[in-house]
């Protein structure tokens, strides 16, 4: 359901590499907003093979969904992180917001538009945060990040 159906979840687990990007929001850009347009992106690093495999495990497990529909968040939507998966032909891009527990998936064809799906990650949000931070071992905002 995070995936909207088996070829962007294919398309995950088929990849053969990935990077990972910072990204902050633009000055001028509403807040809150789901467009990877209104964020700045960061400098793309290469994400280590067994890395990107805790990542996509953690990514496929419905567990790591909160599928509750009856659930209302007072946050604002601020992604910080970007994962890319790549194979030859495909990419998928993630788009983690630490502050919600919410994500957005993408595929590679603009910034300016809507994510194509995406999910409450909280339950995983510990996971994903620990991985996310021996990404960015050095990125202070990223290691701030609460564990809960």
């Amino acid at each position: 359901m995070v995936f909207g159906g088996e070829q962007l979840r294919t398309t995950l687990t088929a990849a053969t590499q990935a990077t990972a990007q910072r990204l902050h929001g633009r000055e001028n850009a509403p807040l809150g907003s789901d467009r990877l347009g209104a964020y700045i992106s960061g400098e793309a690093v290469p994400v280590a093979q067994a890395t990107a495999q805790e990542l996509k495990r953690l990514l496929i497990e419905p567990s790591s969904y909160e599928w509750r529909t009856d659930v209302a968040k007072s946050c604002i939507l601020n992604y910080g992180v970007l994962v890319t998966f790549r194979s030859p032909g495909r990419a998928l891009r993630v788009a983690l917001c630490f502050d919600c527990g919410d994500l957005g998936i993408y595929n590679d064809t603009g910034d300016d538009v809507p994510p194509l799906h995406g999910g409450d990650f909280v339950p995983a949000r510990k996971q994903l945060a620990k991985v996310v931070k021996t990404i960015f071992p050095d990125d202070a905002e990223i290691q701030a990040i609460r564990e809960w």
